[in-house]
């Protein structure tokens, strides 16, 4: 078993075809999948993907270049 422990999912040119990358990535064998955030606004699409979907997890914070747009 491969299991993608750092993947970006909701990024662009990932996300149009967040499905299909899925589907390919499972008939490789590759799964389960750990799908990280790295800003605030991307915390709701991280979840919806993972509650969604049965192998895909959320991880859910901000990376530190972009600590400046996170007052809080």
């Amino acid at each position: 078993m491969l299991i993608d422990s750092h993947c970006h999912l909701e990024y662009k040119g990932l996300v149009e075809d967040q499905m299909g990358g899925l589907s390919r990535a499972r008939e490789a064998g590759v799964g389960p999948f750990l799908n990280i955030s790295t800003k605030q606004s991307e915390w709701d699409q991280v979840i919806a993907t993972a509650t969604r979907e049965h192998d895909v997890f959320a991880s859910v914070g901000s990376h530190p270049h972009e600590a400046d747009s996170h007052a809080d």
